[in-house]
This record gives C-alpha cells, structure tokens and sequence, in this order.
C-alpha cells in the first residue's frame, strides 16, 4: 500500500512521509519529501512515489500500468 501523511511544519519546511508497504505490511522504502510550503511538499511526495514506483517496474492499479498519480 502507498501512503502519503498529512502535510507538517518543521522549522521553516513543510514534510511529507511516502511508505510503500507490501501484502504483510512490511515497509519496502519510505522518503520524507520537503516543500516550501504544504501543497508543495504533498505534490512532490506524489510526484516522487510515481517516479520511484516507475523505476521499479511491474506496479499495477486496477489492472492497469496507469498508476493514477500526478
């Protein structure tokens, strides 16, 4: 499962975790992505799980390649 957390200040930054979790819950990578301010910090957390999930390949949402994300 993908999961994206809410958007949280530290300091002068906005903050995003992005977990990629397998069928057992088991975490397969997880990022913290940071933006200038909340709606940048979740756009690029977005981008970068689409760009990371891409590159390795063989990820599918409801049957197809399109996985959905901006």
């Amino acid at each position: 499962m993908l999961s994206v957390s809410e958007p949280q200040i530290d300091e002068d930054a906005w903050s995003v975790n992005v977990r990629l979790e397998d069928a057992s819950g088991q975490t397969v990578w997880e990022h913290v992505i940071y933006g200038i301010d909340e709606v940048q910090a979740t756009l690029l957390g977005l981008h970068f799980a689409k760009t990371r999930l891409l590159d390795d390949g063989g990820y599918r949402f409801l049957g197809g390649t399109d996985l959905m994300l901006p």
